[in-house]
């Protein structure tokens, strides 16, 4: 029993590709091997990067935000949330959590937002519909809140951020299908819209916005094809 749970609490270090993790043990009479499921990468992984006490990075807060830009286009969506996570470490390193400088707030904006968009996407990718956002499991649903919370650092900094409202709403509705936590998302959906979306952002937005408007009615499920992203 005692090797066992050092087993299952000790931290695993292996390919972020690798889903499944066997350990086998032995004694004198027996041998078993052990399986447990592992998610790619521990949830809060790409989010303690920011932390005030972690040492620095050499890199810059926009060097970094263009590798998770590309790591996020390339669909590794995992590495992106640790880059953007490094990019607002570096960032708050330089000028704080809170600037003062308009530009500052706007750039530090843009790194939270960017790291909501890429957990949701995670979650849209690792779980691709299989149950009703609600039903999400341990792991992705923290990705989820972690995404909401971003998302509402974002709009803090700059209210009008418009990808981080559409991203706020998104996540809202991810967590759960409550009345009440619809019609915030709608009300944040529709900031966003209103804001002013890139064009190729629009049909997204809409949908969003027609299946919270739905929920908060309590009369359609969720439509079908309509991802996280």
């Amino acid at each position: 029993r005692t090797v066992l749970k050092q087993v299952f609490d000790s931290p695993l270090r292996i390919s972020r590709s690798t889903l499944f993790a066997t350990f086998r043990i032995s004694w004198p009479h027996c041998k078993f091997s052990v399986h447990r499921w592992r998610y790619p990468l521990h949830p809060m992984a790409g989010y303690a990067a920011a932390s005030a006490d972690a040492p620095a990075e050499p890199s810059s807060a926009e060097t970094l935000k263009a590798e998770g830009n590309n790591l996020y286009v390339k669909g590794n969506n995992l590495e992106a949330i640790e880059k953007y996570g490094l990019a607002i470490k570096a960032f708050v390193a330089t000028v704080g959590d809170e600037p003062e400088a308009p530009a500052d707030r706007k750039a530090l904006a843009i790194l939270y937002s960017n790291r909501a968009q890429a957990a949701l996407a995670l979650v849209r990718t690792e779980w691709k519909g299989q149950a009703k956002q609600g039903e999400l499991p341990k792991e992705l649903r923290l990705h989820v809140m972690r995404a909401n919370a971003d998302a509402s650092q974002a709009v803090e900094l700059d209210e009008n951020n418009a990808k981080a409202w559409l991203r706020k709403g998104q996540a809202q509705l991810s967590m759960s299908v409550l009345q009440q936590r619809a019609k915030e998302a709608v009300t944040c959906i529709e900031t966003g819209i209103r804001l002013g979306l890139p064009a190729s952002m629009k049909p997204e937005a809409e949908k969003w916005l027609n299946y919270g408007k739905a929920t908060f009615d309590n009369e359609t499920p969720m439509p079908e094809n309509c991802t996280l992203m």
